[in-house]
């Protein structure tokens, strides 16, 4: 219950049972009371959803509506979730997955708000949260993991993030299994990682090797699938081999209109680099 609800009720109370008022007048103060109470309850229930729901005290329900709604902004949507990450330390333990959620959330978006070392030391802090309450062979530990190692990539560091990758590979190849599509992601990221750290050709033979488990596994069609070929036509650029990369890039380009439609980024993507290796 609100205060201004509580104060309502209070109020009614008083003028019900206070000596020397008469009937009248506890009739006329409690009429008074109801409308006010009448109305903080309406304001309540007009409140944005999570805002709602975190009164009612289902705080989970209230961090999923506040992470599912963030917009496009990505320094709002940080600042959003910091302010509710620090509410959640005054209602939440600190063994609340709840809790974890929220801040994993919050670490990616500060992530991309440009602040990759406040992404990487978030990550860190969850990561050790994770393996101490979860597990280190949960789903979610892995997860936490992979996030760490993205953005120590994103930071300038796809040494440090090969380190971290590999590591994590060994271990959903054990837990989630060879064709888990985490697994297949994680092996994209090491192609990507490898040819950051200046190995085109590793890169490039990563790929290759990953294309095929992905058209097995996944299929042609799948997205992770066609952007395993962008990948392979942009490491062939990178190696001095513009005619492959080229007809590589309008291979691609009219699979991807077929699937995701030409307007998709995915596509208008390839079209770009295209262009930029015919120009």
């Amino acid at each position: 219950m609100q205060t201004s609800e509580m104060l309502a009720l209070l109020a009614l109370i008083v003028s019900v049972v206070a000596v020397g008022f008469s009937i009248r007048q506890g009739v006329v103060a409690g009429k008074a009371n109801k409308h006010a109470a009448a109305a903080a309850s309406g304001a309540y229930r007009h409140q944005p959803a999570p805002e709602h729901l975190w009164e009612l005290g289902r705080y989970g329900e209230a961090i999923e509506l506040v992470v599912t709604g963030l917009g496009h902004r990505a320094a709002d949507n940080r600042d959003l979730l910091e302010s509710w990450a620090n509410r959640a330390e005054d209602f939440l333990s600190a063994d609340s997955l709840d809790r974890m959620n929220l801040q994993q959330a919050l670490a990616a978006w500060t992530g991309e708000a440009g602040d990759t070392a406040g992404a990487i030391a978030l990550f860190r802090e969850l990561l050790q949260d994770q393996i101490r309450i979860q597990g280190p062979d949960n789903p979610a530990t892995l997860v936490a993991r992979n996030n760490l190692a993205y953005w120590t990539g994103e930071a300038g560091d796809p040494v440090g993030a090969l380190a971290l990758g590999r590591e994590l590979l060994q271990d959903q190849i054990r837990i989630l299994g060879p064709d888990n599509p985490d697994t297949l992601r994680t092996r994209s990221n090491l192609a990507s990682w490898t040819g950051q750290a200046g190995d085109t050709a590793g890169a490039l033979a990563f790929f290759r090797e990953l294309l095929q488990d992905q058209i097995r596994i996944l299929g042609p069609d799948n997205p992770d699938t066609l952007a395993t070929r962008g990948n392979l036509a942009y490491w062939t650029g990178q190696a001095g081999d513009t005619p492959g990369a080229i007809a590589l890039c309008l291979d691609l380009l009219q699979d991807q209109v077929r699937i995701l439609g030409p307007d998709n980024p995915a596509t208008l993507a390839t079209r770009s680099r295209l262009n930029r290796l015919l120009s």
